[in-house]
């Protein structure tokens, strides 16, 4: 397989086409608007299914599925009403004021469209469930291009072949299961997660939908109870692939030195012992056992400071001198950091460490802060809404953030305030 360096073993045959639909000329008829595409071989109900015999992945269609045709900022939605030896016959109503030659799109289903752009929707495959039929249902995406032919009928003039925009991976996991609670989340590069497989059920075999790319790093990450496991690897990526692979799942991450922290470690913790941990729990059955001391909010993708907030239920409270002057703050062995009182840009930064995309923007109102949130619950700490100070001030008066966690809509906004009243202190471990 050309394109696969990242995976421990792989069948050497895996790499065969998804059995495409066959070209065939567009035989346009019907009014307003009947034509014929490429599509695959027909059957009652849409399915993907895998060929063993040939390594392939066979594909067949079903009338009454949608396609949507795109044209002059248009689309229309035209129904599979036929399918014959690899060539649907689609129709419709089309809308607008069509010319012919024009250009269209063509993309199946109708429901990957974004919108009239001629683009297939960028978050398709934020999320799969491992199977085949869900592949089929949502993410067994075509697109095809043409022009138009308005003379007393519409169709499509030439030749229309739908094409995939997606590859299939079969992945075997070696050494761990995953399930709802613990998914096999696929990222690109350090931060770009490309899929998250969330199976009904436990399961080491999985069928995922990837989007094409030029050699890339990918990373495949499963956290357990307990621990997290990472395979990393280099691959190239073609739209319309089968690939077969195994995921050497079997080493556990932690525990991890803390000079060794990456952003993978985002939201795990820090014990007492200097060590990373995948949550309080983990620390606590380590062998020696140690405490959770902090969590890793921000992890600095250049040589600059890295920062972990501290795990506290019941943070002390002072008045803002108390506060930057506060040293109680938990020992570390070896020191591998500095606590401090966090100053405004550090819980800026500590919030938008751990956001999701999209989430927690700057300034002072970061609304929301969900990856925030999500960080802090799983690390099994209980965290209450808390007024925090920072180390910044702003002349007469000093800043602190308000944090709140309760509910959906989890958010933080800073505020100036009168330096004597008392706030909870928080520290950061500048790493």
């Amino acid at each position: 397989m050309a394109a696969l360096a990242l995976m421990t073993a792989a069948c050497s045959n895996s790499d065969n086409d998804i059995l495409p639909p066959a070209e065939q000329p567009a035989k346009a008829q019907g009014i307003p608007f009947t034509a014929t595409i490429s599509m695959g071989e027909s059957a009652s109900t849409r399915a993907l299914a895998e060929d063993n015999v040939n390594n392939k992945i066979v594909a067949t269609w079903a009338v009454d599925d949608k396609v949507a045709l795109i044209h002059n900022g248009v689309k229309d939605e035209m129904t599979v009403s036929a399918v014959n030896a690899g060539v649907a016959t689609i129709t419709g109503t089309i809308t607008g004021t069509p010319t012919t030659g024009d250009p269209v799109t063509v993309i199946y289903p109708a429901t990957a469209a974004d919108g009239t752009t001629g683009n297939v929707k960028a978050n398709l495959l934020a999320a799969q469930d491992g199977t085949l039929a869900t592949i089929a249902a949502n993410y067994d995406v075509r697109k095809g291009t043409g022009t138009l032919k308005v003379s007393g009928t519409a169709s499509l003039n030439g030749n229309v072949s739908l094409t995939n925009q997606f590859a299939i991976f079969k992945f075997t996991l070696s050494g761990q299961s995953i399930d709802t609670t613990h998914p096999l989340v696929i990222k690109k590069g350090e931060n770009d997660v490309v899929t998250t497989v969330t199976p009904a059920s436990s399961t080491t075999s999985v069928y995922v939908a990837m989007p094409s790319a030029a050699s890339s790093d990918y990373k495949f990450i499963v956290n357990t109870d307990n621990n997290k496991y990472i395979k990393s690897g280099t691959a190239a990526i073609t739209a319309g692939k089968y690939y077969q692979t195994t995921l050497d799942l079997s080493t556990a991450r932690y525990p991890l030195a803390l000079s060794s922290a990456t952003v993978d470690d985002l939201g795990s913790v820090i014990g007492a012992d200097g060590k990373i941990y995948l949550n309080m729990t983990a620390a606590t059955r380590a062998k020696p056992a140690t405490t959770a001391v902090a969590m890793i909010a921000y992890k600095s993708e250049t040589a600059g400071e890295s920062l972990a907030i501290q795990l506290n239920a019941s943070p002390a409270s002072k008045s803002w001198s108390g506060a930057r002057n506060y040293s109680s703050y938990p020992s570390i062995t070896g020191n591998p950091g500095t606590w401090r009182l966090p100053s405004k840009a550090d819980w800026q930064n500590m919030f938008v460490g751990c956001a999701k995309s999209g989430d927690a923007g700057a300034g002072n109102t970061m609304n929301p802060i969900a990856g925030f949130k999500e960080k802090i619950g799983a690390t099994g700490i209980t965290w209450r809404s808390s007024q925090c100070w920072s180390s910044t001030d702003s002349g007469s008066r000093a800043w602190y953030v308000n944090v709140n966690l309760v509910g959906s809509n989890a958010n933080a906004n800073f505020y100036e305030y009168d330096p004597s009243y008392s706030f909870s202190v928080l520290g950061c471990l500048a790493f």
